[in-house]
């Protein structure tokens, strides 16, 4: 069976999107009654772990595994003609494995989350744009560059309840046991880099930290590898499952599986090789279903992949994960998070708990910059 060739029949050729920072621009500047929020706190956390690119990765790779998810235009499908869930992903499999390796493993994003206010009766959206790229060669430096983006209500209504309170500039959200501070206005963009020097330094520490008895727990084998031994130990199934869902991770439902391996595709430095495994792998978890077309944080018309579970607390609350995938290419443009019954911080049904969206995540011949 030809995948890539069925997936294009049901879903049609997707015409060019606009350019990116067009589309970054106009969401971003758009009503705030027409978006939804995202992840909290995504692009702090990814900023601790950089995704892999900074200094503190030995502390954030410990902290990282705490934390955890309780989870252009195009054509309808054809009427009457739906695609499973494992066909898509093979034919993404088969993308991926198709495509060329670089110099930088480059990840673009605008990611952010949905909280209730402290001491207020409405929920904002607080975005952040992130731009990593990792080098293919430990002897060359990574760049990271991001910013915070102007938080904003996350619905009319909460718009409405956002101006009956005086329409403050800042805001107080739990996340997890502490409280972060959103404001309404961009942040500057932050630059970091890190040398040859500061990689070895930090693989070192890491190996160090998880070697402690309190940490070690926490710590899966593989976060003592380089990305070259994981490439070598990914011809092993069961060993390959251990790097795509890491047993340290909270929640073992189909949709934490699938939240595991949506931030494998898009963090991890693999070869298009492995990336195409990946693609199986999920092709084969049970409980996963395609729920047709749908719209990704930035607009951009998708293929939705999706499974439920439950949150790690103890709220009962269970939620939808989604994954999205681009219908002509395949790759991953973004992913999303929703309560489906039950309340989680007092977020009910319906609400979004996180969303983003992936402009580029893949390798590239380009030196490191931002758009």
């Amino acid at each position: 069976m030809d995948d890539l060739k069925t997936v294009r029949e049901v879903y049609g050729e997707v015409a060019p999107d606009a350019r990116m920072e067009a589309r970054i621009r106009a969401r971003l500047a758009g009503e705030a009654g027409a978006r939804t929020p995202s992840r909290y706190g995504f692009l702090r956390r990814r900023g601790a772990v950089g995704v892999g690119l900074l200094a503190t990765a030995a502390a954030a790779a410990v902290g990282v595994a705490a934390v955890g998810i309780g989870s252009g235009s195009g054509t309808a499908p054809v009427a009457g003609r739906e695609l499973s869930a494992r066909s898509i992903l093979l034919a993404a499999a088969d993308q991926a494995a198709a495509e060329p390796a670089g110099r930088f493993w480059r990840l673009h994003m605008i990611s952010g989350s949905g909280g209730r206010v402290d001491g207020a009766d409405y929920t904002i959206f607080s975005p952040g744009e992130f731009d990593g790229w990792q080098s293919a060669s430990d002897s060359e430096t990574d760049v990271t560059y991001q910013r915070d983006l102007a938080s904003y209500p996350a619905t009319a209504a909460d718009k409405a309840a956002w101006q009956r309170a005086g329409s403050p500039t800042s805001f107080k959200v739990r996340n997890n046991a502490d409280f972060i501070t959103y404001t309404t206005s961009d942040g500057q963009w932050t630059e970091r880099r890190v040398t040859s020097k500061v990689k070895k330094y930090s693989a070192e520490e890491l190996k160090q930290l998880c070697a402690r008895a309190e940490a070690a727990a926490k710590c899966p084998p593989s976060a003592r590898m380089s990305w070259a031994e994981k490439e070598k130990i990914a011809s092993d199934p069961q060993r390959f499952e251990e790097l795509l869902f890491p047993p340290t991770a909270p929640g073992k439902s189909p949709a934490n599986k699938l939240a595991q391996g949506f931030d494998f595709l898009i963090e991890q430095p693999a070869s298009p090789q492995i990336r195409a495994k990946a693609f199986r792998v999920l092709a084969d978890l049970p409980g996963v279903r395609s729920v047709g077309t749908v719209k990704s944080l930035d607009g951009r018309t998708g293929i939705g992949i999706a499974a439920e579970g439950n949150m790690i607390d103890d709220s009962g609350a269970k939620f939808e994960y989604r994954v999205i995938l681009d219908p002509e290419t395949y790759t991953v443009i973004g992913d999303k998070e929703t309560v489906v019954d039950g309340s989680y911080r007092g977020l009910g049904p319906g609400s979004v708990l996180f969303e983003q969206g992936v402009m580029q995540a893949g390798w590239t011949t380009d030196d490191p910059h931002h758009n």
